[in-house]
């Protein structure tokens, strides 16, 4: 984020972080979306694990199955200071859902391009209404 305010600072250390996903037909492609309570901000995250090297990828998916916890941090773009650290364990549904996809993609022919494409096309919707239509699945910190 460029130039945070002390408010956005504040909401990414205090706010409830809560979460939702779109996900394509086949359940190998998920965009997800984090959205600070109700405030303004949301963002959207894309993750593509065919982009890493097969050693690399299949240690990154096995971990998920050892951790599910976050670390996000807030960070000035214009200066590269950091504004706020938060860590968190990610919501079940949510963790099920990536965890599902990605083991599902590394099997898919040309996954990345198939990927790249179906999120431009997601791209072509504002962020609001993307977060409307997708699928409510905890918040961060929930215990289960």
């Amino acid at each position: 984020m460029r130039g945070p305010s002390k408010e956005e600072r504040k909401i990414l250390r205090k706010a409830k972080i809560l979460t939702r996903y779109i996900i394509d037909e086949s359940k190998t492609m998920v965009m997800a979306f984090i959205r600070f309570e109700s405030s303004p901000l949301i963002y959207e995250l894309v993750f593509d694990p065919t982009r890493y090297k097969a050693i690399e990828r299949k240690d990154r998916i096995d971990w998920w199955d050892k951790s599910n916890t976050v670390s996000l941090l807030l960070i000035d773009s214009a200066t590269g200071a950091i504004g706020a650290i938060r860590v968190a364990n990610m919501p079940k549904a949510l963790w099920e859902v990536w965890r599902e996809s990605w083991r599902k993609s590394v099997s898919i022919e040309d996954y990345s391009q198939k990927y790249s494409k179906w999120i431009n096309t997601l791209w072509q919707r504002q962020t609001m209404e993307l977060w409307n239509t997708a699928t409510p699945s905890g918040m961060f910190g929930e215990r289960y």
